[in-house]
């Protein structure tokens, strides 16, 4: 080198490329701003829209129109409830006994079915049916009959309960056979099963229900075909005996002390099937009077 210069010193460069840990919480911080932001606007859509009512409302309410105006069901007695199968007019072209199964689904409810009638659509074919429309076993004197009358509801869990409050009040299922004279009463339903065969002039006495409750129907069905009696053209009722329906009496009567009322003025009793005692028993929940 020449003189009179001097050489230049060297530069060294010390670039840094990691971030500092300001930068790394001040990106954190920003990102939980973000997040927390877009949730609480999310929550906030939520419960704004649950609180105000944004749909457009119409200007005034629409008139119902009945056309076909305030007619009661055709019942019996004018019933509170939809009428029940037993309650449809007389028919003669047989059907099956499971194509009225919707008309009657009501809650825990057992209708009284004894109502005496020729080709009804509870017992539909050939044949004199239980006799004639008026008349039959306990029609109260000038009251109500207590066929008409008592609405019996039962609360059971599984078809094992149901079957011992039935065996526990001699509550037979009658398969009745729709065309024939033949009629087959199964018995000692939560034990070994019997059949015992009846016919309808034996059993022209007899009180007998035709539950309303498709499961409890399915429930009676069941136990039929446990104990080997088939179901074809035929329809089923439980017949209730004298004792059980003495017991009912006297659970009604007491319901009416102190009422100043009688027997005969009651137009519905509603009856349901408690624990009690050594088993079960009836209590009387409402009384509708005429």
């Amino acid at each position: 080198m020449s003189e009179g210069y001097v050489s230049a010193p060297k530069i060294s460069l010390n670039v840094e490329t990691k971030s500092s840990r300001y930068d790394r919480l001040s990106a954190a911080l920003t990102a939980f701003i973000i997040l927390f932001g877009f949730l609480f606007s999310v929550l906030f859509l939520i419960w704004i829209t649950s609180v105000f009512d944004f749909t457009q409302r119409m200007a005034g309410p629409i008139p119902i129109v009945n056309e076909a105006g305030n007619e009661k069901p055709k019942g019996v007695a004018d019933d509170v409830l939809e009428p029940g199968v037993e309650e449809f007019p007389e028919i003669e072209t047989p059907q099956l006994a499971n194509a009225l199964e919707a008309v009657t689904d009501s809650v825990s409810s057992v209708r009284a079915n004894l109502e005496k009638r020729s080709g009804d659509a509870v017992l539909m074919g050939a044949g004199g049916g239980y006799g004639s429309r008026e008349g039959g076993p306990g029609t109260g004197g000038n009251g109500v009959p207590e066929w008409q009358r008592w609405v019996i509801n039962y609360e059971a869990e599984d078809i094992g309960i149901y079957a011992k409050q039935l065996t526990f009040f001699s509550i037979d299922i009658g398969v009745i056979h729709q065309t024939k004279n033949n009629i087959w009463r199964v018995q000692n339903l939560s034990g070994p099963i019997r059949v015992a065969e009846s016919n309808r002039e034996a059993e022209n006495g007899t009180l007998r229900f035709t539950p309303e409750k498709i499961r409890l129907r399915r429930w009676d069905q069941e136990l039929c075909k446990r104990a080997g009696v088939q179901l074809g053209s035929t329809v089923q009722a439980q017949f209730y005996p004298e004792a059980t329906r003495a017991q009912i009496r006297v659970v009604e009567n007491a319901a009416l002390e102190g009422t100043g009322k009688t027997v005969a003025d009651i137009k519905r009793t509603e009856l349901k099937v408690v624990p009690g005692g050594s088993g079960y028993e009836f209590i009387v929940e409402d009384i509708t009077y005429r």
